[in-house]
């Protein structure tokens, strides 16, 4: 087969393609996909404003998908983006094609993915990615089995906001990402109601959503605008908690400039549940890789795909 012949076999997903798509979803990554089950989720994630779909596709000879790479943008720029499912139904090499023909056709400044499998991890150090794992962190008021915080400063400090603001004042580090995207991501989700936690005095927003399980309640922070790196918040958050009656805050996240951060550090002997749907009471290792022009790198648990119904 030529090049121009192969080159053809690769295209942007479109509207005609997503039912065949879907399938092959619930056939080759996972039975009964929320994708599948639910196409409002499909398309709130994969969908942009001007229509088209995330997701690369590969087919046959016989016009059956065979290979699908998902991505997903972090601003109107285009410049910075994170890989979402990819999968093959063959061992052709045909899913490499598509990371490729990806990184092709767009100008990236970073080009990352979070919870990636093994075969992602060798794969991605093979082309030259820096591969690494999120840490875990917490705050605790009465949370079992983990260190305790004490309220040492009752006076409030915070404020629950209705927008999302003050993205001027994130740090100079990678995936780039704007206001459009904050507002998309975090105002219009259509199954899950984040919250906007201001912390007074500083430029920090903290965004994350009430998770229960155990019979606790628990704050998970999916993203942070503004600087963390030795910022006092501490009290604030606690307030929070104390306020709305919750157990434990957590923040899985990656930081390239081993920020130090006003909160504990999860050891190895305290466990966390990160999946809860279905429910797993372990720690979960969350790989990532990543290609970036600046040295500083983000990430959170609320990057590309992870925070999304299952």
């Amino acid at each position: 087969m030529s090049t121009m012949e192969q080159s053809k076999e690769i295209k942007i997903l479109s509207e005609n393609e997503v039912k065949d798509f879907l399938e092959f979803l619930n056939k080759n990554w996972k039975k009964d996909h929320v994708f599948f089950r639910d196409r409002e989720i499909f398309e709130y994630q994969h969908k942009t404003k001007k229509g088209d779909y995330t997701f690369l596709i590969s087919k046959n000879a016989d016009g059956e998908i065979q290979s699908i790479l998902g991505y997903i943008f972090c601003n109107n720029l285009q410049n910075s983006l994170w890989l979402a499912i990819w999968k093959s139904s063959t061992n052709s090499g045909d899913g490499f094609r598509l990371l490729k023909k990806l990184t092709s056709i767009t100008n990236l400044d970073f080009i990352g993915a979070i919870g990636i499998s093994k075969d992602a991890q060798r794969l991605y150090k093979i082309l030259g990615w820096k591969v690494d794992y999120t840490k875990h962190y917490f705050l605790n008021l009465n949370y079992s089995g983990l260190r305790k915080n004490e309220i040492k400063d009752s006076s409030k400090k915070y404020y629950i906001l209705s927008e999302i603001s003050n993205i001027d004042d994130n740090p100079t580090c990678l995936p780039y990402k704007d206001e459009d995207y904050y507002k998309y991501r975090f105002l219009s989700h259509p199954a899950y109601n984040y919250i906007f936690i201001k912390i007074q005095h500083t430029p920090l927003l903290f965004i994350g959503r009430i998770i229960e399980y155990l019979g606790y309640k628990v704050f998970r922070i999916v993203d942070v605008i503004g600087e963390i790196h030795e910022i006092s918040f501490q009290d604030s958050l606690l307030n929070f908690m104390s306020d709305s009656k919750i157990d434990m805050i957590e923040m899985v996240m990656y930081d390239s400039s081993q920020p130090k951060i006003d909160m504990f550090l999860k050891k190895e002997n305290e466990v966390i549940p990160l999946y809860t749907n279905p429910f797993l009471n372990k720690n979960i290792d969350v790989k990532l890789g990543f290609k970036s022009k600046n040295k500083r790198v983000r990430f959170f648990i609320g990057d590309s795909d992870q925070d999304r119904p299952n």
